[in-house]
């Protein structure tokens, strides 16, 4: 059997009996509502690379609020293992300021809309034609032509913030757990000694000591 045809025979048997991704959100966007996005698209094409890294894109100065379809970007090579997907969290739009002058202000995104989460999926499903053996562009049909419809009105949140924690507070309390515990074992030590105590000194009266 030629080489790549035996490379390319375990690749594929690979993704049929794997089904768990590693997935790395470096980005602000909730991770279980990307994973099921990404979930959804990797079940209707049919493949789920085993490796999935969200980083947050950079945003072009000449980019506007409009311009979010050309920051989403992907990146995986034919037949690999791993696939990088890039969300920006803000968006630059130009303003036009005193006498002419442009003022760039940031525009930040509270969550990806329906419209932004399929051009997300159509970028990951891109990139997975290239994990499917795919190479060359030419061979593919246009990323924006692919159809995710099947995702509905799904939308990606951001994280929830994480709730901070009194540390002295729950210290306290711990503390106050153990002095309760250990005063209940003193109590139950003090009252096996004095019965200890009774036995010695009634065994010492009847044998004279």
């Amino acid at each position: 059997m030629h080489w790549m045809r035996k490379v390319y025979k375990n690749f594929a048997a690979y993704y049929i009996r794997g089904d768990v991704v590693k997935f790395t959100n470096e980005t602000q966007y909730s991770t279980q509502d990307l994973k099921k996005v990404f979930d959804a698209v990797s079940r209707h094409e049919g493949i789920k690379p085993p490796s999935l890294r969200v980083f947050t894109a950079k945003v072009p100065k000449w980019c506007a609020p409009t311009c979010f379809s050309t920051v989403v970007r992907g990146a995986a090579w034919r037949l690999s293992k791993h696939i990088d997907i890039g969300i920006p969290k803000h968006l630059l739009d130009v303003k036009a300021g005193v006498q002419g002058a442009s003022s760039i202000v940031t525009v930040p995104l509270k969550e990806l809309d329906s419209d932004q989460v399929r051009t997300v999926a159509r970028v990951y499903s891109h990139e997975l034609a290239h994990i499917r053996g795919v190479a060359k562009h030419k061979d593919m049909i246009p990323w924006t032509s692919y159809d995710v419809d099947y995702l509905g009105d799904a939308r990606v949140r951001l994280k929830q913030p994480k709730k901070s924690r009194d540390i002295k507070q729950e210290r306290y309390i711990k503390a106050l757990d153990k002095v309760k515990a250990y005063r209940t074992k003193l109590k139950r030590d003090t009252t096996l000694l004095n019965k200890w105590l009774r036995k010695v000194k009634h065994y010492e009266k009847n044998i004279g000591l």
